[in-house]
């Protein structure tokens, strides 16, 4: 790993080309990152909430 303390920056070229080759698979919702897919409607909602609640936002009368 370099880490560069002038940027705060790390870089690891060994993991750089291991998320790269994944890159063309990941948005393939039926590929083998499915399962995280399948997922995000869970993900989203909770922060979603969480957002909200962090900035006292009332929600929407069609959202309750």
């Amino acid at each position: 790993m370099n880490i560069d303390n002038k940027n705060n920056q790390t870089d690891d070229l060994g993991e750089i080309n291991k998320f790269s080759e994944m890159a063309s698979e990941w948005w393939d919702p039926n590929g083998k990152f499915a399962p995280l897919h399948k997922f995000n409607p869970i993900r989203q909602e909770y922060l979603v909430d969480k957002i909200k609640n962090h900035f006292s936002i009332l929600p929407n009368v069609a959202e309750v």
